[in-house]
């Protein structure tokens, strides 16, 4: 019964779910000194780049920024900061590294002079430029740009950094000089006071501004107030209505006559209305109280109308008396505040002190050598190893056994990869095996061939791979050359469009061969070449215009049935790649097994699954393949020796030793 290939997995290539660190460590051993190396040249280059840096020195003033400003006297009314919420600190910060601060100490420290903050020079991307385009004249900057080019960059040297529930801010600046450090900082937090305790000033002056012009317009309403209050009094003959029970005693007796004129005119009304029940309208006392009646009518309405007026006056009074308290209080207040602001205006307050002076420091705090240097190596390793895992991960090619396993493909054998001479035969290094390490691979090849036998008989055995240049030729005649020491074998050049078995053998091109041997040509003695007493071979021959109708022929499949009964005990057959053309699928189905030969490195595992599937599903029966060509570095990289090659341990297959 033959054996199968193992079937593949759904997906393939996919990788295990867990991680297999020796097989990490075997995808990364080849590359390690040159990652290392790499590691090393890119840490020097950062050492000599942070040598040539300028070194930078810090200095740090601390200042406290009151929370509350210390005032002679209380004058909250006439301008009010909140000082206690996270805002008014938030502005402070802002305001000690603001354009104003910056310009006012770049100009009393001189910093335009100063190289570190200004300089003519141009830059590197300035002179990067000027290489590639034509440098363009500019015009002369005047003194107030350069300053405040030099205010820009102080402000971006700045660091304010705010003490955590304190009061507290950290000023800190790096400089090439550690004396000017500390002088840059100190002048920032001084001129911060100052600058605060001027506005501080302005506010309170013109505060006072204010409130002069304020106080005299209250001035003038005061007395006009007082003067129309006093015109009222007078031209009503009124002399003291304020205080007290004043103004009742405007309105007591003529209330107290209106009271009584009122109980007058009841009593009259009620004896005409007792008269004109008892006598008649003419009569004299009916009469008599009419008039009585209408007389007090007449003195009442009178006494009224005098109250009214009385009231009038009265509300009028009130009127004007409120205007001259209001007036009053206004103008009290108002000459109450210009007094306080104009005695506050005399003694400025600071809002802010320093804490500690700057110090000038004694080591630099750039360029931390050591530690761009370690970045450096790090960084470099990592991406270093990164680059290698990501290029094995994109790597598709063949460069294990155990990868020919994942395809579907048991593992034969693995050949190393041999120096060839440049001038001469490519194939005699090969044919004369006096590589003790590829012969011994060699070997085990053939034993697993043999022993492949007890499950399926392999007589017929193709030879063939994805595309040219994998060595197939190479395999088979090494192969057969091999088997030859223990069988009778026949190789057949099948490959009838580049052949390349008789260049190995030295045979001349165009001679008697395959192709004659299908066409009825030539006979099979006159075909076959006898290179020793038990290895034979038929070369292609000439080229024929038909490849695959001869080797599709039942003449092609009678003949492997005619080799075997003429002694042959194994038939080794080169053909054409499969990638190439279709022969090798077509000769496939007609042997007992095919020998895939696979460029290690080389030959992507997608197209070796495709080419296996293929020849199964033409009936093909895969042998096993052929990991071909292992670079040295593959042979250090992974244990080859568990599928047949040994050329590792020293003492088994040494030249040397023979």
């Amino acid at each position: 019964m033959n054996r199968q290939p193992e079937q593949a997995a759904p997906d393939t290539f996919a990788a295990g779910d867990e991680i297999d660190l020796r097989d990490l460590w075997e995808t990364f051993s080849p590359w390690k000194w040159r990652v290392l190396l790499v590691a090393l040249l890119v840490a020097a280059v950062a050492y000599v780049v942070a040598s040539n840096i300028t070194p930078l020195y810090p200095a740090t003033t601390t200042l406290m920024v009151e929370a509350q400003q210390a005032k002679a006297l209380k004058i909250d009314q006439v301008y009010d900061l909140e000082s206690t919420g996270s805002e008014y600190y938030e502005t402070q910060f802002a305001i000690v590294r603001s354009r104003e601060i910056a310009r006012r100490v770049a100009a009393q420290l001189d910093l335009v002079n100063d190289e570190f903050f200004y300089s003519e020079k141009p830059g590197l991307k300035a002179r990067v430029l000027g290489w590639v385009l034509p440098a363009e004249s500019k015009p002369a900057r005047s003194d107030a740009e350069k300053l405040d080019a030099v205010a820009g960059r102080l402000q971006e040297a700045l660091r304010i950094e705010p003490v955590r529930k304190t009061q507290l801010v950290k000023i800190s600046i790096e400089h090439p000089d550690p004396r000017k450090a500390a002088l840059i900082t100190d002048a920032i937090a001084n001129t911060y006071i100052e600058n605060q305790m001027e506005v501080q000033l302005q506010i309170t002056r013109s505060a006072a501004t204010w409130l002069g012009s304020r106080l005299t317009d209250l001035k003038s309403k005061l007395e006009q107030s007082e003067g129309e209050l006093q015109g009222f009094l007078e031209k009503n003959n009124l002399v003291n209505l304020q205080g007290g029970q004043g103004s009742q005693g405007v309105q007591a007796v003529p209330a107290e006559e209106l009271k009584e004129l009122n109980k007058q005119l009841s009593a009259a009304r009620g004896e005409t209305t007792e008269l004109s029940r008892r006598y008649g309208e003419q009569h004299p006392k009916l009469l008599e109280a009419r008039d009585k009646q209408r007389a007090i009518e007449l003195e009442y309405n009178a006494k009224l109308r005098e109250i009214q007026e009385i009231s009038r006056k009265e509300a009028r009074m009130r009127q004007l008396q409120r205007n001259v308290e209001v007036n009053r209080y206004l103008y009290d207040t108002f000459l109450q505040r210009v007094n306080e602001t104009a005695e506050s205006g005399k003694w400025e307050a600071p809002s802010a002190r320093i804490v500690d002076a700057g110090v000038a420091a004694t080591a630099p705090a750039k360029p931390r050598k050591s530690l761009i240097v370690m970045v450096a190596f790090l960084l470099t390793f990592m991406l270093a190893t990164a680059s290698v895992f990501v290029a094995a991960l994109l790597d598709r090619g063949v460069k294990t056994p155990q990868q020919l396993r994942d395809i579907g493909v048991a593992p034969l054998g693995v050949l190393p990869l041999l120096k060839l001479p440049r001038d001469g035969n490519p194939y005699q290094a090969t044919l004369e095996l006096h590589d003790r390490a590829f012969d011994e691979a060699v070997k085990s090849l053939r034993t697993n061939i043999i022993l492949d036998d007890v499950v399926a008989r392999r007589g017929v055995l193709a030879v063939t791979s994805t595309v040219p240049g994998e060595g197939k030729t190479t395999v088979a005649l090494c192969l057969a050359r091999s088997l030859a020491e223990l069988e009778t074998v026949l190789l057949i050049d099948a490959d009838l469009r580049k052949p390349s078995v008789q260049r190995a053998l030295g045979l001349p091109p165009g001679g008697k061969g395959l192709a004659q041997l299908l066409a009825r040509v030539n006979s099979f003695d006159d075909c076959v070449v006898k290179l020793a007493d038990n290895l034979h071979v038929i070369p292609a021959g000439a080229i024929p215009p038909n490849p695959s109708e001869l080797l599709s022929s039942a003449r092609f499949a009678q003949l492997l049935e005619d080799l075997k009964t003429r002694g042959y005990d194994r038939i080794v057959i080169d053909t054409a790649p499969l990638g190439a053309v279709s022969d090798a699928l077509v000769v496939g189905a007609q042997s007992d097994g095919v020998v895939y030969v696979v460029h290690a490195d080389r030959t992507s595992r997608e197209a070796v699954a495709d080419s296996v599937h293929r020849l199964g599903e033409r009936g093909s029966r895969v042998a096993g393949a052929v990991l071909n060509q292992v670079g040295e570095d593959l042979l250090q990289r992974h244990q080859y020796h568990y599928y047949g090659y040994y050329g590792r341990y020293e003492g088994y297959t040494d030249n040397a030793k023979g």
